[in-house]
């Protein structure tokens, strides 16, 4: 059995914090230390409507806390992903005590690599990650409590300093203090260079199949699961032929088959077939609306009966492309939204070519999945904060028309969430997103009532 971390007397670290001119008045101050505040705030409020229960295994802090599908690596209902990516230790140390307040049965921390990346001190570093245990261990004694190492991420080769050499620094005091508390996750992802290597990483820091495959197994162990994500379940590995190690043709591949994509696109996907296909269960398809938020939690059902299959910043031929991971779960139901990306990564692109992309979308899914229950959510519009506004709504409300006089013809439901979440002018209200494109949690809640 893995000790508790012991508690260790600190002065309290105040916390900076700022005033978000574009907030919920009920949203308070948050930490400065974030590169997207309005992710941020979109997750951390999201979160807080979904309160962690007691006995609950919670994986939080950034980007390999956020990223990583742990429900699903392990197969167990009560795991809990509260990572915001780029959230660094300020963000993490913000909100550690709504997180273990419920006393879950243990937390896994992954926080630090953003300090670093922004020029925070080794020093000041050390200092926030102490404290983040100590608040913890404070709030919630017989919790057990995990920390991963920092890796530092390709990206960090970017900044001045040498980030790997920061990051060995207050790895080794943290395992200092905390050995059997500690999860070296740096031996198995770094190379040489002290870097993650390119094997487990898609661009500067999106983590593949591959890197979550070796983390899930690392924390196995410390939770008493067992991992079952791995790039042997991908199909991509059937002409493997042991000439190289399978993370590099594994990764190589990846890249080449996904030419075009965006790093997050291909990392994710990767995460998609590195777990073991399902049957029988719904599945939540579309960009970052769908991918930014924990559905199981928001309907009330079991991970085992929903899936995420959202990718930020998909299209719908991005979809279309993918389908085939989809089909392998054999769905017994799609929730499906989709089309605003096309709009936004091509501002030029007539509406009539957008249906058209979804028209081949709508019969490939017939073709290959004829029974599937499937429903369809009227693409959302922008709110005029956002610069990708101008010519959108235009584009979205034909897109929505298409879509609602063609449900009979493709055998799907539509549910018509647009109107709900518009204001007086046919934006998305300001009531619902901080940043004019993703949705508050009020959004989701009013979204989940019509389906």
């Amino acid at each position: 059995m893995k000790k508790c971390i012991h508690f260790i007397s600190f002065v309290l670290l105040g916390l900076l914090t700022i005033s978000c001119s574009q907030r919920q008045e009920s949203a308070g101050e948050y930490p400065t230390l974030h590169g997207q505040i309005t992710y941020f705030q979109e997750k951390h409020e999201l979160y807080r409507t979904f309160p962690v229960e007691k006995g609950d295994i919670v994986f939080m802090g950034d980007d390999v806390a956020d990223r990583g599908m742990w429900d699903a690596f392990y197969g167990a209902d009560n795991i809990r992903n509260r990572g915001i990516a780029l959230e660094g230790t300020e963000c993490t140390l913000y909100r550690i005590r709504d997180i273990v307040k419920n006393k879950p049965s243990t937390v896994v921390i992954s926080t630090g690599l953003y300090d670093l990346k922004r020029g925070c001190s080794v020093q000041q570093t050390k200092e926030r990650i102490i404290e983040i245990l100590k608040v913890a261990k404070t709030t919630s004694p017989n919790t057990k409590y995990y920390y991963l190492s920092i890796v530092p991420d390709l990206g960090s080769k970017d900044v001045d300093g040498s980030v790997a050499d920061s990051a060995e620094v207050v790895n080794n005091y943290i395992k200092g203090q905390f050995p059997e508390n500690f999860i070296d996750l740096n031996i198995l992802l770094c190379d040489e260079s002290g870097y993650m290597s390119e094997n487990y990483c898609v661009g500067p820091n999106r983590i593949n199949g591959a890197g979550y495959e070796l983390i899930a197994k690392a924390v196995a162990p410390y939770i008493g699961l067992d991992a079952r994500n791995t790039i042997a379940n991908d199909p991509v590995m059937l002409n493997y032929d042991n000439s190289t190690p399978s993370s590099e043709y594994y990764a190589k591949t990846y890249k080449e088959i996904n030419k075009g994509r965006s790093a997050h696109y291909i990392a994710r996907l990767s995460i998609f077939r590195s777990i073991p296909n399902t049957s029988g269960k719904v599945v939540m398809l579309g960009n970052s609306i769908t991918n930014n938020c924990w559905w199981n939690e928001l309907l009330g059902l079991s991970p085992s009966e929903i899936i995420n299959r959202g990718i930020s910043g998909d299209t719908i031929l991005g979809i279309l492309a993918r389908l085939d991971e989809v089909v392998d779960e054999n769905p017994v139901k799609i929730c499906l939204l989709a089309g605003v990306n096309d709009m936004l990564e091509d501002k030029d692109v007539a509406k009539e070519e957008v249906w058209n992309r979804y028209v081949q979308l709508l019969e490939a899914i017939r073709e290959h999945m004829p029974d599937v229950d499937l429903t369809i959510s009227s693409t959302l519009p922008l709110n005029p904060m956002t610069s990708f506004y101008p010519g959108v709504n235009e584009k979205v409300a034909y897109l929505n028309a298409q879509l609602k006089a063609n449900a009979q013809k493709y055998s799907y439901s539509y549910v018509d969430v647009a109107p709900v979440l518009m204001d007086e002018n046919g934006d998305l209200s300001n009531k619902h997103t901080c940043d004019g494109i993703h949705l508050l949690p009020s959004a989701y809640h009013m979204w989940k009532e019509l389906l």
